[in-house]
């Protein structure tokens, strides 16, 4: 899948597949570990914007790459905690 014609979604998607695919793992040992069907595992993989985040979250967990999402939950806060503060202490 090219870049340049697929969507942010559709290239997370193609990353967790390939991910998952260089860790040898199906779809369906994907599916049992998270407790979902291995159709839902296909859909995150194809970019499928429906898909829950707290799905999206246990398969990043299992594939290793969670830490990616803590980070930018942890990067997300500290900017909203920021911008509050400065917001109260100018006013």
């Amino acid at each position: 899948m090219s870049q340049s014609t697929t969507n942010p979604l559709q290239q997370l998607g193609e990353a967790i597949r390939l991910k998952r695919q260089f860790k040898t793992m199906t779809l369906l040992d994907n599916s049992i570990s998270i407790g979902v069907h291995q159709t839902t595992i296909g859909r995150l993989e194809q970019g499928y914007p429906a898909i829950s985040i707290g799905i999206l979250y246990q398969v990043l967990k299992i594939l290793g790459s969670a830490e990616n999402i803590n980070k930018l939950a942890g990067d997300l806060h500290d900017s909203t905690a920021q911008r509050q503060w400065t917001i109260k202490t100018t006013t």
